[in-house]
């Protein structure tokens, strides 16, 4: 019987990075122990995760893991193409939004472990003219927020990195006004921040989009429609206790396509990655990944 063959993206310069170290020799022992051949790549620069799948989807392997944060699984999922290979998680990076929401764990023997017994399900993604994300798009503060982080500092405070970066970019914004056109409903609105989740939460625990599933095969965008301080500190509060979607200001839907369009180019970040403008088409690709989850 011939061995399956996985491939392990690891994020050498990933927050939790020294976690895998501590135990990647279990996890060779335990591949092997399961008849599996693995290759363990360590990227050392963003853009090598992409390269390396590009020529993994030919070399035969059954699994691609990406051991890493979201940034890993982003460019993974993009650099697929076409094709059909499912991928595995193990979540070793600064934010793991979708692992989190997906209850994948963080020890990187057991979900190892869950990766080599599980079988993949098919998830939706989405897909920003020619981009695919798995769980947020946004346009509006929080890409701009995301395009003045300094990667260094995301590197070794983390999560908090965000917040400082937010409240410094809040005051350089200019807040241009946001159209969008849901085609399929009929309907324009308008706003000054724009979210839209194939998952529920957005940036770690937050309740974003309390709808949303990966599952349903619809995006769930989420309007902001004023751009002053009040409002927004109103709005960046009321999030943590899913009080939010009771604002008359902050509109919710959920659709396979919306067009967005604004006064001038304005940024669009796709899973923690700047990599769009405006004006964009987003929408979803029903079942577009195969992954395997607990």
């Amino acid at each position: 019987m011939e061995k399956r063959k996985i491939l392990i993206i690891v994020n050498s310069i990933a927050r939790a990075y020294k976690e895998f170290l501590a135990d990647e020799k279990r996890v060779i022992k335990l591949a092997a122990d399961n008849y599996v051949a693995i290759e363990i790549y360590k990227t050392k620069k963003a853009g090598d995760a992409s390269l390396r799948t590009a020529e993994a989807v030919n070399e035969g392997f059954s699994l691609i893991i990406a051991a890493g944060g979201d940034g890993t699984i982003f460019e993974i999922i993009n650099a697929l193409g076409d094709h059909d290979i499912p991928i595995g998680i193990i979540p070793i990076g600064t934010s793991n939004v979708f692992a989190s929401e997906m209850n994948i764990p963080k020890d990187v023997y057991l979900s190892f472990s869950l990766l080599l017994h599980n079988s993949p399900i098919k998830v939706d993604l989405g897909r920003v003219n020619d981009k695919k994300f798995i769980f947020t798009a946004g346009c509006g503060l929080d890409s701009f927020t995301i395009n003045n982080l300094d990667f260094r500092f995301k590197t070794i405070f983390g999560r908090p990195s965000f917040v400082l970066t937010g409240i410094k970019s809040f005051f350089q914004y200019k807040f241009p006004k946001i159209t969008l056109n849901f085609p399929d409903e009929n309907i324009i609105e308008a706003g000054y921040q724009v979210m839209i989740n194939n998952t529920k939460s957005y940036g770690g625990n937050y309740m974003l989009a309390p709808k949303a599933s990966v599952f349903d095969g619809l995006l769930d965008v989420i309007i902001l429609k004023r751009r002053d301080v009040f409002s927004n500190i109103r709005y960046l509060l009321s999030v943590p206790f899913e009080e939010h979607l009771k604002y008359r200001d902050i509109s919710y839907y959920q659709t396979k396509k919306v067009i967005l369009k604004a006064e001038q180019p304005v940024n669009i970040q796709l899973d923690s990655e700047v990599c769009a403008v405006t004006p964009a088409e987003v929408e979803v690709i029903p079942r577009g990944l195969s992954v395997i989850l607990p």
